[in-house]
């Protein structure tokens, strides 16, 4: 089970954020297929790496995604 406070869970996924993450994710694999993706970010850029890595992986079909919070 996973609990996400709500607040971070509506701005990643009701501002341009989630899509424009995805986006340039996409344009990366295209010039780079086989990338190593590195998400990182400390306090409320921390809780919104750990969305971005769940949604690479889940969502997205990442096999090695790795998320690294300074908080």
């Amino acid at each position: 089970m996973c609990a996400v406070h709500a607040g971070f869970y509506d701005l990643w996924t009701k501002s341009s954020l989630q899509s424009n993450m995805t986006a340039l994710v996409g344009e990366v694999l295209e010039q780079h297929p086989t990338p190593r993706l590195f998400i990182t970010g400390h306090s409320m850029g921390g809780a919104l790496g750990c969305l971005a890595a769940l949604d690479l992986k889940f969502v997205h079909g990442f096999t090695e995604v790795r998320e690294d919070s300074d908080t």
